[in-house]
């Protein structure tokens, strides 16, 4: 069972945003962004320049908890859900623009006009470099296009990773799965 206990959940409040940029390099006011987005081949195990792939010793635990989320989206009245899971569509990979290093969300999807970005981590990924970067990107995203990023961990981790994100001064709903 997912637990959501935070006060932005979309059950509990209205969050407005702007519209996300569709890969051209302009943000909604039309400026120059510094992140961009492309789609890639939905593959879980495709390599993509200059993005890391990362091997976690719970991919077991990690996928079940994607399911997990994707699964309470889809109940949830989310829409446009992705995951990178086998079979799944895949979420577009988040690059910066300067150097084309990026990462792809483990889950992506709608409520309302809100794009989630949801980044699902287990007890041996929280405080690695990989999920440090990752968490940085998807911030910046977050925040430049409107977003909510939410950071998924197992249950009785949310203290843990609250403290990591304060660390890096990254800003993210967490929720315990």
């Amino acid at each position: 069972m997912l637990v959501l206990a935070f006060k932005d959940h979309p059950q509990f409040s209205a969050f407005g945003g702007q519209a996300e940029d569709s890969g051209g390099g302009e943000g909604a006011n039309g400026a120059a962004s510094s992140l961009e987005r492309r789609r890639i081949v939905p593959s879980s195990k495709v390599f993509i320049e200059g993005t890391i792939m990362v091997s976690r010793a719970n991919q077991q635990s990690h996928d079940a908890m994607v399911r997990r989320v994707r699964n309470h989206l889809q109940s949830h009245l989310f829409t446009d859900i992705k995951a990178d899971l086998p079979g799944d569509e895949q979420p577009l990979l988040l690059y910066w623009q300067a150097t084309g290093k990026g990462h792809i969300p483990d889950v992506t999807g709608k409520y309302g006009s809100v794009t989630y970005i949801f980044e699902i981590e287990t007890e041996d990924t929280i405080k690695s470099e990989h999920t440090r970067d990752q968490l940085i990107l998807f911030s910046a995203n977050a925040k430049q296009y409107g977003k909510k990023l939410v950071v998924v961990v197992p249950a009785g981790w949310s203290g843990v990773t609250k403290g990591q994100l304060a660390l890096w001064r990254i800003d993210a709903d967490v929720w315990e799965a």
